[in-house]
């Protein structure tokens, strides 16, 4: 087949003498060798086995969600086995106005050919042409919950449970590679003999697979919309998969919390939640919701044995719990953490709840009893272990250990179909009867693909308190993975302790994360003036527009390994904030660069850029920069605020994310006019040299430090004030 020319720049073209395919994005050959292989639980099969035929190809047009595209086959005929004499295609569907293909096979096997543990078959890949870098996510194990990332040179260096490739190019054009999960299987990148291979797994050797998953490719120049549009692809191919923007985000999740995990581990007991919201009050920290972690459970061993709590640890239940917190000390939610299973080990087969539950419970390949995740029988046991937790005055759960159910499903229920119909029964049952749902040990796709409410994710390994070089190690991967998790959900970069001696680079990362931010403190110890700048008096959070992402000039660095600063990025309105941090494994010390093309701004504007911690305020062109020294761990919080007649906002400074302080910013002829969430100290700079402030209607004191609420001071067109009031302008005289 002759390479076909696209609007979109991309040409698919196939070998007719061995069906092998090539993908070219802008004349450039940028994947080679593509081909596929089956794996018969007798025999491998695939391009290079002489007793594989190719028998030609199929082209067909048709129309998605994303636009019209074209289908191209190839179709080949493999060698009599097990009774039969099967046929395989190869299908490419690729776009016609966006750079994106999907792939997949689909072959006649009428009978179980299939292993149970490993892959069905998949994509074969030969080469990258041009190939710089990958940023790859890659799971720890088979049986991973959460991905660490990786930044690969060379495609032998690929592991074996890859959930996301971004490729680079020495040209700079990138391609994204999304596998996709369908038809009971789920599909992981690793590395191939020759090549890489994008596999496919159903993990229930009973079952015959027709179609077999594969893979979105895409292709272009900006990484950040190229990933987009990848996922855009995936959800065309998969209704199932709901993208964040098409979901909502918790209401309870926009205020400030705190976890019992840290401060008290399983030890946890009614009391120590109660003494925790005392001293919340005391300190005034702001904390409105409550997550009552591991450790409350009424359970034999490792397994729930009912849906109320241990007695003897939470006397009168989450009930009286409930009314004491949200009654006494004012805390708005309640949540509790469990397992999708009901506990590590799943149900008791021996209590009551069993017994009660027994049709909607499910018998493991491994002996372990949970909620069934055939069809929707499961959905009755969380649909009342929620409602009960609702009359109780639970308002949302945390469900942890997602991402093990291989072994329970195993040659009963294909992987990727008992997934589907457990976490769709979770979040349904959630929907409604609670408010909220943080998922956790999720960030195998099998998992994060079937979310189907609002959805907030933990994105990495577990916060290690005091463990300066895993708080590097956390932040990394935390930064990485949002570039592709926050496609499908709002990223939780998990608790933290203010009283760690990491406490501001994870503070930092987190007000800029776009999720939840959340404590787990001795709250006697707490930094209450670090909290204070995570959010509002009334505990309500300042999240910035976006989850932040890695910026540009990051994403094919290795900032644990080289001597480069780690950087993420995300906006406020036309306000752009950058994180730089220090998370070199030796701790040398490091120069930071940040300009308004990390935040994707206007190159044509000027910017006013303001270092947080620093309290440096200059201004730049759009194609410039500032610098900085940062030592072992230390970060800087970089605002970028566009220069327009003469004024640029930076906002409310007594907060990390000082633009959303503001609630409404008005240009008047002589100045602006501005409404703050609340009273603290504003920054704005003005080239105005003379300049009359004034607060809720009352002129403010001008002086050379501040001296009390409404005064203000300016020097070097840093304009400080310190806001007794909401309504705030400023006049050009």
């Amino acid at each position: 087949m002759k390479a076909k020319d696209l609007p979109t720049g991309l040409k698919l073209e196939v070998d007719r003498s061995t069906g092998l395919g090539n993908l070219y994005f802008e004349d450039k050959p940028r994947i080679e060798g593509m081909g596929f292989f089956l794996n018969y639980a007798v025999h491998s099969l695939g391009h290079g086995r002489e007793e594989v035929e190719f028998k030609g190809m199929e082209e067909r047009e048709g129309d998605d969600s994303l636009g019209p595209y074209l289908e191209v086959a190839c179709v080949y005929q493999l060698p009599y086995m097990i009774g039969e004499t099967p046929s395989v295609r190869q299908v490419f569907k690729v776009y016609k106005d966006r750079p994106l293909v999907s792939t997949w096979l689909e072959n006649t096997c009428r009978k179980p050919v299939f292993p149970s543990y490993g892959d069905t078959g998949g994509l074969s890949i030969k080469e990258f042409p041009g190939f710089r870098a990958g940023l790859f996510s890659s799971l720890t194990t088979e049986t991973g919950a959460f991905a660490e990332h990786r930044l690969v040179r060379d495609l032998r260096e690929f592991t074996e449970w890859g959930v996301f490739l971004l490729t680079g190019y020495e040209d700079e054009a990138v391609a994204c590679i999304v596998p996709v999960n369908l038809w009971g299987q789920r599909t992981r990148i690793r590395a191939g003999r020759d090549g890489i291979r994008v596999s496919a797994s159903g993990f229930d050797g009973t079952k015959v697979y027709n179609r077999i998953p594969g893979c979105v490719m895409g292709f272009g120049r900006d990484p950040y919309k190229v990933v987009e549009e990848a996922f855009m692809a995936l959800g065309a191919l998969d209704p199932e998969v709901k993208l964040r923007r098409e979901k909502g985000y918790p209401e309870i999740f926009e205020y400030l919390g705190w976890c019992s995990w840290n401060a008290f581990g399983k030890d946890v007991r009614r009391e120590d939640i109660i003494s925790s919201a005392e001293m919340a009050r005391k300190r005034n920290i702001p904390v409105k919701f409550f997550l009552v972690d591991d450790g409350w459970m009424a359970s034999k061993g490792k397994r729930l044995s009912s849906f109320s709590p241990d007695e003897d640890k939470f006397e009168g239940g989450f009930e009286e719990l409930a009314r004491e917190l949200k009654g006494e000390y004012g805390i708005r939610y309640l949540g509790i953490w469990h397992t999708l299973q009901g506990y590590w080990d799943g149900i008791d087969p021996e209590s009551e709840l069993y017994d009660r539950y027994e049709d909607s419970i499910f018998e493991g390949t491994d002996g372990r009893y949970i909620p069934s995740p055939v069809g929707m029988r499961g959905f009755k046991f969380y649909f009342d272990w929620y409602r009960n937790l609702r009359r109780w005055g639970v308002d949302f759960v945390k469900v942890d250990d997602q991402s093990d159910l291989k072994s329970i499903t195993l040659n009963k229920v294909p992987i990727e179909e008992a997934m589907g119909n457990l976490l769709y029964s979770v979040h349904a049952a959630a929907s409604l009867e609670l408010k909220g749902i943080i998922n956790c040990m999720g960030m195998a796709t099998e998992c994060a693909y079937r979310w189907s409410g609002p959805s907030v994710s933990r994105i990495s390994h577990d916060y290690a308190p005091g463990d300066e070089d895993k708080a590097k190690k956390q932040i990394i991967d935390l930064v990485y993975n949002a570039l592709w998790f926050s496609q499908l959900a709002y990223p939780d970069y998990d608790m933290f302790q203010s009283h760690d001696p990491c406490a501001l680079a994870h503070a930092i990362s987190r007000a800029i994360s776009g999720g939840p931010i959340y404590l787990t403190d001795n709250l006697e110890k707490s930094d209450t003036e670090l909290i204070k700048r995570l959010c509002l008096e009334d505990g309500r959070i300042l999240r910035p527009d976006e989850p932040a992402l890695p910026t540009r000039d990051c994403l094919f660095r290795d900032p644990y390994r080289e001597p480069f600063p780690l950087k993420a990025f995300t906006k406020v309105g036309s306000i752009g904030l950058v994180m730089a941090v220090n998370v070199n494994r030796e701790g040398v010390e490091e120069e930071v660069e940040v300009g308004p093309e990390d935040a994707h701004l206007d190159p044509g504007k000027e910017y006013a850029v303001y270092q947080y911690l620093e309290g440096k305020l200059e201004k730049v062109r759009g194609d410039g920069a500032v610098r900085r020294r940062l030592g072992e761990l230390e970060c800087e919080l970089f605002i970028v605020s566009p220069v327009e007649e003469g004024f640029a906002l930076i906002g409310l400074v007594d907060k990390f994310i000082a633009p959303k302080g503001v609630v409404s910013v008005e240009r008047k002829a002589d100045g602006i006019a501005l409404r703050l969430e609340e009273e603290g100290t504003l920054l704005v700079y003005s080239e105005a040299e003379d300049v009359e402030v004034s607060v809720d209607g009352e002129g403010c004191e001008r002086t050379e430090k501040i001296a009390g609420p409404n005064t203000y001071t300016f020097e070097d067109r840093k304009l400080v004030i310190s806001a007794g009031g909401r309504e705030v302008e400023l006049r050009v005289r």
